[in-house]
């Protein structure tokens, strides 16, 4: 669902779902690091303003990303946010422009805060609706799943997948942006002077606005890749 591991330099495919505070703290310095690394490597070419398209190894991956499991939305998503931390530090942080990206990035996390807490309700209400207690005693979803494979009508049981699915769709994409928007401003905190900075910033603007040109062009070609389980139905076909 979450690129299928390969997505690995951008976040941990495996703990994607996992609570940030399950993470041991040397175990998170060292992923840290490590994902600074690899930013500051997809950035490195485009520092003397060359296009991200032009740069093989950007376009090659890229390409790649947008084809798996989830991928198109996940690579928009990473895009989405190296723009808006890009945007907060090229000389607009105190700006209108800086004050606009602040209040828009605020009212896009509670908007998705909402969604999530609207749709562990909706997951809570079915189990309560549709199975015995003692059903999802030791691990809810495990259980639900469990059930909704060997008791439930078939149309009853895609429409239960589906919500499933997109439950942790969601609560996968809330924690890649957290994890992103992060080590954006681990990495920024590396460079040792506003200019340094603002030559990242550009850089980084420049790269999340070729992810998104490449994500978008990948759905509108093939709609299904827009969401999880378009992209789980294909590998069944």
């Amino acid at each position: 669902m979450f690129g299928a591991g390969e997505f690995s330099r951008f976040f941990d495919c495996v703990s994607v779902l996992k609570d940030p505070s399950e993470v041991g703290d040397k175990e998170l310095e060292k992923q840290t690091q490590y994902f600074i690394h690899e930013l500051l490597k997809r950035l490195s070419p485009l520092a003397s303003g060359v296009l991200p398209e032009d740069v093989l190894t950007i376009s090659e991956s890229a390409a790649r990303l947008v084809e798996v499991p989830g991928g198109a939305p996940l690579l928009y998503l990473i895009g989405e946010v190296y723009v808006q931390q890009a945007k907060l530090r090229m000389g607009r942080l105190y700006g209108a422009e800086g004050l606009f990206e602040r209040v828009s990035s605020a009212g896009r996390s509670v908007k998705k805060v909402y969604e999530i807490v609207r749709s562990q309700a909706e997951m809570d209400q079915m189990r309560e609706s549709q199975f015995p207690s003692n059903l999802v005693e030791g691990g809810a979803d495990d259980a639900l799943v469990s059930h909704t494979e060997q008791s439930v009508d078939p149309k009853t049981q895609e429409v239960h997948l589906k919500k499933l699915i997109d439950h942790w769709w969601l609560l996968g994409k809330m924690n890649v942006e957290c994890h992103t928007r992060d080590i954006c401003v681990a990495t920024f905190a590396t460079k040792s002077s506003a200019i340094a900075c603002q030559e990242m910033a550009r850089s980084l603007s420049a790269l999340g606005l070729y992810y998104q040109k490449v994500s978008t062009k990948a759905i509108a070609l093939n709609p299904e890749n827009e969401t999880p389980l378009g992209n789980f139905l294909n590998e069944d076909d």
